[in-house]
């Protein structure tokens, strides 16, 4: 009798150790996507408040505005592809943890583990 519940005692400390890992590695890829759109929503927000109180003001003609268009477009897409990047290597990373979760459960289901 005694073996029997020290068994399911370490079945289920086993269990939740496995349930704590799997919500750890999931919380360290959703707080980098948290980060990754608080560093978007950052630019977004410094793009806006340049053009609306420092920009705007200036008003800008001629060549002026063009060469100030042509620096404006790529200096944001030279921040937004850094950041698309991580955020899209996240996304990757979670989709592959997932997918090879999947297959080890249905593989474990096939062999008839628990």
């Amino acid at each position: 009798m005694k073996k029997q519940s020290y068994n399911q005692g370490k079945e289920a400390f086993n269990a939740s150790a496995e349930v704590s890992q799997y919500f750890q590695e999931r919380f360290v890829v959703f707080a980098c996507i948290v980060i990754d759109c608080f560093y978007i929503a950052i630019w977004v927000i410094s793009v806006w408040l340049t053009d609306k109180f420092i920009i705007a003001p200036l008003s800008l003609k001629g060549v002026d505005k063009v060469a100030l268009d042509i620096f404006q477009v790529a200096s944001g897409s030279a921040t937004l592809i850094a950041l698309l990047a991580y955020t899209i290597r996240d996304l990757w990373v979670l989709c592959i943890r997932l997918y090879f979760d999947t297959i080890r459960k249905t593989r474990k289901i096939k062999r008839g583990m628990k």
